[in-house]
């Protein structure tokens, strides 16, 4: 059985909706899925957690009705958290390209799936992390779920980052 980690939004609740569709799954959560992944001591605790479990697969998931997406995009006064500044750096780096969408779900869609490769980047920047995914042969994947419509769509990630 391959246990799977999902680093999601709490807010999102995709919990039950990710269980419903995968068997053997375990959850870590921070605000619209924005993990302080630059922390080594995290870090840490993210490797152990994974060898604990027997964990075959990380999977960042990020719901295109995150509020944190929607209060972005909307330029909405947010609470300054951090998963807000990410989402503000990613929208500032990628404004074209994200606003040239035809209408206001896919701009959520492409600032979903911007934050994802963010993270899954993020992850694999970390030496030791990266080491660790080689050797225990963990499988790196992102996904944008729309509990609205039932579906998940897989991201698409920069293959230079996964060269390993």
């Amino acid at each position: 059985m391959k246990n799977k980690l999902f680093l999601i939004c709490p807010h999102s609740k995709l919990e039950h909706f990710l269980g419903s569709k995968y068997k053997n799954a375990y959850f870590l959560t921070a605000l619209a899925a924005a993990f302080k992944l630059n922390e080594h001591t995290y870090i840490e605790e993210l490797i152990d957690f994974i060898e604990r479990e027997s964990v075959e697969e990380v999977i960042v998931v990020n719901d295109v009705d995150c509020q944190f997406i929607e209060s972005v995009l909307s330029k909405k006064k947010g609470y300054g958290t951090y998963a807000e500044e990410v989402l503000v750096d990613l929208l500032i780096d990628n404004y074209a390209e994200v606003m040239s969408g035809s209408s206001v779900e896919v701009q959520k869609e492409k600032l979903a799936e911007l934050n994802v490769q963010r993270q899954i980047q993020q992850l694999l920047s970390s030496e030791y992390f990266l080491q660790q995914v080689v050797l225990q042969k963990i499988k790196i994947k992102g996904l944008i779920a729309s509990t609205a419509e039932g579906k998940l769509t897989a991201v698409k990630t920069n293959k230079a980052v996964f060269s390993i």
